[in-house]
C-alpha cells in the first residue's frame, strides 16, 4: 500500500468520526433555515465550510504533498508513522469549528450561531425549535480561545511530525 492509501484510508475514518461527532451542534439545520432562522442559516454556511470545504482543502493538500512518493507503507515505517499523524491533524478541525460555532453574542449568554425563543416572537415554529437548537453545554465551559489553541496546537504538532517524519529532505525511504 503506498503513502497516499493510507492516508485516504486513515483520514476516513477519521473524517467519519468528526462528522459524527459534530451532529450535536446541529450544523446542518436547513429545515430552520429554510423557515426563516438567519442564524440557522448562518451556522449552516459556517458548518458548510469548516466541516466541509476545509477538510476537504487539507486532504487534497496532503494528496499533493504525498505524490510522487513510491515507497510502500511496509517499507518505510517512518514516513507511514507521518501519514497518520498527518490524518490525526484533521482532527484540529473539529477544535477550529467548535471555538467558532460557540462563538458568544455581545450579552455574553447566548451564541451568535444559535436562536433563541426571544429571537422570533412573531414565529411560534421557530421560537419552539429554537428550544431545542442549543449548543452543547460541555462545549461552552471552556473559553474559546482556549479551544482554538488546543486545536493549533494539535494541528502544529500532527502536521510538523508529519512534515518531519515523511517529508523532510533526507528522510525518503529511511526505516
Amino acid at each position: 500500500m503506498d503513502l497516499q492509501t493510507l492516508f485516504g484510508i486513515i483520514y476516513g475514518i477519521y473524517f467519519a468520526t468528526t462528522v459524527a461527532t459534530v451532529g450535536r451542534f446541529f450544523p446542518f439545520d436547513t429545515s430552520a433555515a429554510a423557515a426563516g432562522d438567519g442564524r440557522a442559516l448562518a451556522r449552516l454556511v459556517v458548518s458548510f465550510i469548516l466541516l466541509n470545504l476545509l477538510p476537504f482543502g487539507y486532504f487534497i493538500l496532503v494528496l499533493s504533498l504525498l505524490q510522487g512518493r513510491t515507497e510502500t507503507v511496509a517499507s518505510d515505517f517512518r514516513s507511514a508513522l507521518g501519514v497518520f499523524l498527518a490524518s490525526l491533524a484533521g482532527f484540529a478541525i473539529y477544535r477550529f469549528y467548535v471555538a467558532i460555532i460557540t462563538w458568544r453574542r455581545r450579552d455574553g449568554t447566548k451564541c451568535v450561531f444559535y436562536s433563541t425563543p426571544d429571537d422570533h416572537p412573531n414565529n411560534e415554529r421557530l421560537r419552539d425549535h429554537a428550544k431545542e437548537r442549543k449548543p452543547p453545554a460541555d462545549a461552552t465551559i471552556l473559553p474559546r480561545w482556549a479551544v482554538a489553541v488546543g486545536g493549533i496546537a494539535w494541528f502544529l504538532i500532527s502536521f510538523g511530525l508529519f512534515w518531519l517524519l515523511t517529508l523532510c529532505p533526507g528522510q525518503h525511504g529511511a526505516a
